[in-house]
């Protein structure tokens, strides 16, 4: 520690010396103080996958854990976001069109890649408003008819 020389940088009493404090930036300019960190002035809303469908399927928060690895991890590699889906069997291409993923990876290339407005990707919006609708009404379904065994 002796390497940092320290009798250069602080007083006898262990304070910093006065012109090395006045190096450190002011006000928006300390690193605290970035609107990108520590949550700063830039807050968004995480945006988690909606777990509510597999919540109603899973006993314990355990069971939850491995059903999400056996759901997302294929949901995520057969989407198109990793390899194309062109490249996948026929069969694969058709049944991933009933997971939202796949609609959303579509879209979001399209926005992203291509710069497509609304009027190219509304199908896919469609379809993931739909898929979600589905998913949704299945888990408050089964939501409600656990709470009613419930009470």
């Amino acid at each position: 520690m002796r390497s940092y020389r320290p009798e250069e940088l602080f007083e006898g009493q262990g304070r910093l010396k006065p012109e090395l404090a006045e190096l450190a930036p002011k006000g928006g300019r300390r690193m605290g103080a970035n609107p990108h960190a520590n949550g700063g002035l830039l807050l968004r809303d995480l945006i988690l996958p909606d777990f509510l469908f597999m919540v109603t399927l899973a006993r314990s928060m355990p069971q939850l854990g491995m059903l999400a690895i056996l759901v997302i991890l294929p949901l995520q590699m057969l989407s198109g976001g990793f390899t194309p889906r062109e490249s996948m069997p026929v069969l694969v291409q058709n049944l991933m069109l009933a997971a939202p993923t796949t609609h959303f990876v579509a879209a979001g290339q399209a926005i992203l890649f291509r710069g497509a407005g609304i009027d190219v990707v509304w199908p896919q919006f469609l379809a993931l408003i739909v898929i979600g609708s589905v998913f949704f009404t299945i888990a408050l379904s089964r939501f409600r008819k656990t709470i009613s065994r419930m009470t």
